[in-house]
């Protein structure tokens, strides 16, 4: 009996590097694609909502399809090696269809992907390998159908899988890109294949592997410059907080930022423009703080100013790194600061007499978050007395259509909660001044005097374009139509400027969102109530009959703890972007974070003598925590174990419910509960991700899963264990 007990153990061990494969492929397939798809769509992270749930949603259906099948699959050892070995192939190809298929998609080739063609483009990049790990999970508790603690372990290793995945990312993104990545990913899963199965031809896929893993960057290069097919790819960085692109066209240098261009290098027009309709505004200024403009030539016009000395900073260093000025002509006068904009503004003790912010809108919360009123009341406070600070919006050239007005309207009216004087100069960009001080003008007349005494007159900066930008009947317009719009105020927990970016995104591609988002908006409750019966009708379908309201119940619960856990993390995320900017590069550290803590709980659920209805506690007891935290910037270490700890709860309660599945269903118990836990987590993505935190804020956002939580404390309270 020993001997077969030590045999059983034998054969079990044998396939759990199979579950930790599975594991690995999902974290870092889920971290390398999300990235590059983030790219894609200009550093719009709509995309983790989007991307994670469609990720988890086709997982599911594999699962799902799995059901379908179940009675013909005779080899399942077999069909696992063969699906694995597919895996090695199929991920490294999906890196690479995103390029193709973004170009087919976009609208405005290079430029824009309406959310129609963004949810195709990851429903077709994801398809094959979600599918794939789908049908995985059932085969492999399968293979240890003797066990009958089989689903536990599964799911167990494949999160600690998961967990080691994130850890292989961290370890090689520093020496690669992300297709270099992918080979790493694929190494990692014929490894694992040779190790269980012994097969010895997979040697030679592993050797062509290592030697694609060698020229990753000539390969990246050629796929990647069919972004831009009119210009030379001279260089491309990945960063902490993005992608940074270079190219080349008829001697021009033009600069993108996450796919966007927002510089060239022959922009004197612009620069003469933007930065003596600035400095005009304050009566003798001293010292600046700088935030943008360098690639197109702001710097060498500020220091034609005698007195001026400058604090310089950007979006990322490597624009610094990269510019002309840098490189070639640095200055004494110009000091740089390598840091992120809002950490450096909330530390420094320096005051300015003026701040310059011009930045491209905020289309990304991590873009929304130097449009807020957090941010305005943070650089007044970096202000000297008389000091002025100006920031720059995005402007068209005779019409200020709805959607930009009212972005437009939304930056004017933060602003006014924060200054006293505002005056907008409807120039190339609109460039709003704001102080405490009288001085700030947008005068034609008062403006070219002060030109003049300062004798700044350059070869485009001329008294006739000040009376272009300046007239009356141009600002009279400009005023008009922002003032038509409601009193709404940006906030870092509730981006509106984010939100309205989007719309204006959706007016170049003839797709009309405003109805939709105004009765979203005004009907807050109605859509949150809607929201609560949809997911108990989902519940209510997944539920085998006869229907059992017990049953019933638990596959609730089981697809709440799953939609509520995914929310957490996206808010989460959501906030560490919002007060850090850094999670282009620290998604990996999240995933990392989850998964260690979903198996620990999922683990040793059965030794904690903690109840349900105690552990759903715990978890709203989290929930008030995060919103607590959310108030205001904390330290960045907070985040981490906020995430663990809800993983950890996440996996103890989803421990109980399957054991109270299993002991109902048996193995088949790991389809039903796979399925929900996979779709619960798509469908928090889809709803609360894409609909919720854009349109109502994050706050509201925890509310409503507070509430979700409550509910299944209730059922059990109610109904009985």
């Amino acid at each position: 009996m020993f001997l077969v007990a030590k045999k059983k153990d034998f054969h079990m061990k044998k396939y759990i590097p199979l579950f930790l494969a599975s594991g690995i492929t999902s974290s870092i397939g889920q971290t390398v694609l999300v990235r590059e798809l983030m790219v894609e769509v200009n550093g719009n992270e709509i995309i983790f909502s989007i991307f994670l749930s469609i990720w988890l949603l086709l997982i599911a259906v594999g699962t799902y399809i799995f059901n379908l099948f179940t009675k013909s699959i005779i080899n399942v050892k077999k069909l696992v090696y063969s699906l694995f070995l597919s895996l090695s192939f199929i991920v490294p190809i999906q890196f690479l269809l995103i390029r193709w298929l973004t170009g087919k998609l976009t609208v405005i080739s290079g430029l824009l992907i309406d959310i129609p063609s963004l949810i195709l483009l990851a429903f077709l990049v994801l398809l094959p390998s979600c599918l794939i790990i789908g049908f995985l999970f059932p085969l492999h508790t399968r293979l240890l159908a003797s066990s009958k603690r089989a689903i536990h372990t599964v799911y167990i290793w494949e999160a600690v899988g998961m967990c080691t995945g994130g850890i292989i990312f961290f370890i090689f993104v520093s020496l690669g890109n992300n297709l270099f990545i992918m080979f790493v990913n694929s190494l990692v899963i014929i490894a694992i294949l040779f190790i269980v199965f012994r097969k010895k031809y997979l040697g030679i896929i592993f050797v062509m592997f290592i030697i694609l893993s060698f020229f990753w960057k000539d390969i990246f290069i050629l796929h990647y410059q069919t972004r831009y097919p009119d210009s030379k790819l001279v260089k491309t960085i990945d960063s902490y907080y993005g992608r940074f692109d270079v190219t080349e066209q008829s001697c021009q240098y033009n600069y993108y930022w996450d796919g966007v261009l927002f510089a060239n290098s022959q922009n004197e027009n612009l620069a003469q423009e933007m930065v003596n309709f600035v400095l005009l505004q304050h009566p003798e200024p001293k010292k600046l703080f700088v935030m943008g403009g360098i690639l197109n030539g702001y710097l060498e016009h500020q220091l034609k100013y005698p007195s001026i000395e400058i604090d310089y900073l950007e979006l990322e260093k490597n624009i610094i790194f990269n510019s002309h000025f840098y490189q070639t002509m640095r200055n004494d006068r110009v000091n740089f600061i390598f840091q992120d904009g809002l950490y450096y503004l909330r530390n420094t003790d320096k005051k300015y007499d003026i701040i310059f912010i011009d930045l491209p809108d905020p289309s990304s919360l991590l873009l929304n978050r130097y449009y807020t009123e957090d941010f305005f009341r943070l650089i007044k406070n970096r202000l000297r007395p008389n000091g002025v600070a100006a920031i720059t919006v995005s402007n068209a050239a005779n019409f200020l259509f709805p959607e930009l007005a009212q972005l437009n309207g939304l930056i004017y009216n933060t602003l006014q909660q924060v200054f006293a004087n505002i005056k907008v100069i409807p120039a190339r960009k609109n460039i709003f001044l704001v102080s405490d001080s009288d001085y700030i003008c947008n005068n034609a007349d008062e403006i070219i005097s002060r030109m003049q005494r300062k004798g700044v007159i350059g070869k485009w900066f001329n008294a006739r374009l000040i009376f272009d930008r300046c007239n009356k009947i141009r600002i009279g317009s400009f005023y008009k139509a922002i003032m038509s719009e409601k009193l709404e105020i940006n906030k870092a927990k509730e981006p509106l400027g984010y939100l309205y970016t989007i719309q204006f995104w959706a007016k170049h591609l003839d797709v009309k969102l405003n109805k939709v988002i105004q009765y979203l908006k005004n009907n807050p409750y109605l859509i949150f109530v809607m929201v609560y019966l949809f997911l108990f009708l989902v519940s209510f379908i997944f539920t085998k009959k006869p229907v059992s309201f017990v049953i019933y119940r638990e596959n609730f619960a089981v697809l709440s703890v799953s939609f509520v856990s995914f929310v957490v993390q996206l808010i989460l995320i959501f906030l560490f972007q919002i007060y850090y900017g850094y999670i282009y590069y620290y998604i990996s550290i999240f995933i990392i974070s989850f998964m260690m803590g979903l198996p620990l709980g999922f683990s040793f659920y059965h030794k904690w003598k903690i109840s349900l209805d105690w552990l759903w506690l715990i978890f709203f007891g989290l929930l008030i925590l995060i919103f607590i935290f959310s108030i205001k910037c904390i330290t960045p270490l907070i985040y981490f174990p906020l995430n663990f700890l809800i993983a950890i709860i996440e996996g103890a309660i989803l421990g109980k419910l399957l054991k109270i599945k299993y002991d109902r269903e048996k193995l088949s118990a790991s389809v039903s509960f796979y399925f929900l836990d996979t779709i619960g987590a798509a469908l928090g993505g889809f709803i609360i991700g894409m609909i919720f935190i854009p349109i109502y804020g994050i706050d509201k956002s925890l509310i409503f899963i507070g509430i979700l939580v409550l509910m299944n404390l209730v059922l059990r309270r109610r109904l009985g264990n």
